[in-house]
């Protein structure tokens, strides 16, 4: 009964306020509904935020491993898949949750002329390249339930029309090094938990590719 006092002595201060402006006419439940909810927004948000702080503190990984990639031994018409998918599914059989980051680890890798050589292969609308940003250390940041397949995506041996980087298709020019980096956690995980640990990890690296954010 409290609570519906209080919103009633809001509403009448909210109306009140409209009156004494001289837009009595503007005053209506609808503006005055969506005034409160404004009003009321940020004590929401700190509580949404407090849960969400509340999952990801007990949300770990139960598996943390890490590849080398030789980008000159990617090539799409060999018509063959890289060992490095087949380690994966191994490792990670079934439904899981899991972030990954790829790493630039060439010592003469020039920003720059990445971007510049992704450019020209995303000009190729037969492809969904993934969305280009700065010059990094890092290529892309991400999250999957099924680590093996959307690592192929990335390699190049995926459906072409799935966002992604398609590696096989300009990186070998470059001779890229990389290092793939994986954590994994477990499949009851809050999503929410894995999505705001994927998005912090983006603000840290700031990939050269992608996006930040749920797809």
């Amino acid at each position: 009964m409290a609570s519906a006092r209080g919103g009633i002595k809001n509403f009448y201060h909210l109306e009140q306020t409209f009156l004494r402006r001289g837009a009595a006419t503007l005053a209506t439940p609808n503006l005055i509904r969506w005034a409160l909810m404004f009003k009321n927004l940020h004590d929401q948000t700190h509580q949404s935020i407090q849960s969400l702080a509340g999952l990801v503190s007990s949300t770990q990984p139960t598996d943390i491993h890490q590849w080398d990639i030789d980008t000159r031994q990617l090539d799409p018409f060999m018509n063959q898949i890289p060992p490095l998918i087949g380690q994966i599914s191994q490792l990670c059989p079934g439904e899981h949750l899991a972030l990954y980051c790829f790493e630039i680890i060439s010592p003469d890798a020039d920003s720059e002329e990445i971007l510049d050589v992704y450019a020209q292969a995303k000009a190729d609308k037969g492809r969904s390249f993934a969305r280009m940003n700065n010059a990094a250390q890092t290529l892309y940041v991400g999250s999957s339930r099924s680590l093996s397949r959307r690592i192929r995506e990335h390699l190049g041996f995926g459906f072409p029309r799935t966002y992604s980087m398609h590696l096989a298709y300009w990186a070998p020019k470059l001779e890229l090094q990389l290092r793939l980096h994986t954590a994994l956690y477990p499949v009851d995980s809050s999503p929410k938990a894995i999505q705001a640990l994927e998005d912090c990890l983006w603000d840290s690296l700031k990939p050269m590719l992608g996006r930040q954010g749920q797809r």
